[in-house]
């Protein structure tokens, strides 16, 4: 009798398995830091203040401002005055028709410098014109160049505004010196 014999060849299967594929990569970042800086670069009243009153006095450069600012978003400048938009006699009152002037401001690009990079007016159409300044008032700016997608293109580099007086006449003022200080107050939109 024949034994027969078999014989079962194990086939082994070796498998090499790359559990993961290793790259490198290097990520470079860096911060560009906010600036949002407001500074007066011009004070040019020349009225005589001996005459105060006795004529009109139309868009009469009181100042220049320049603005510096990054924000992506813009910026807003708010404009506020001592006297509630009166040039107000020393010593005097509000409440009196002889010891104050009412005025409006007009805040208006600088014809004067070129600025580096600019932004324009986004708040309503001539919201720089005739600004009385009995409560604060704010002018929000930003450059966009896509009206659908907002997307914002420049920073204001040397943006500079010149501020404008205008009063009317008004002969019945007592004597002495009028003032008023204009605050302004830059802040990102």
């Amino acid at each position: 009798m024949k034994i027969l014999k078999k014989i079962v060849l194990g086939i082994i299967i070796v498998t090499f398995s790359f559990m993961g594929i290793y790259a490198a990569s290097s990520e470079f970042s860096d911060t560009v830091t906010a600036i949002n800086t407001l500074s007066i670069v011009g004070s040019d009243w020349t009225d005589d203040t001996d005459n105060i009153g006795v004529s009109a006095i139309s868009d009469q450069v009181i100042g220049t401002i320049q603005v510096d600012n990054n924000d992506p978003d813009g910026y807003s400048l708010q404009f506020s005055s001592t006297n509630t938009g009166y040039l107000l006699r020393a010593g005097g009152s509000a409440a009196l028709e002889a010891d104050h002037i009412d005025y409006t401001i007009d805040v208006i690009d600088d014809d004067g410098t070129a600025p580096t990079y600019a932004c324009a007016l986004i708040t309503t159409a001539n919201a720089e014109q005739d600004l009385s300044l009995t409560e604060a008032r704010t002018i929000g700016y930003a450059d966009f160049t896509d009206s659908e997608e907002n997307d914002h293109l420049n920073a204001a580099v040397n943006q500079r505004y010149d501020i404008k007086l205008s009063a009317a006449q008004k002969t019945q003022l007592l004597a002495g010196t009028y003032a008023d200080t204009i605050a302004v107050t830059i802040s990102n939109l």
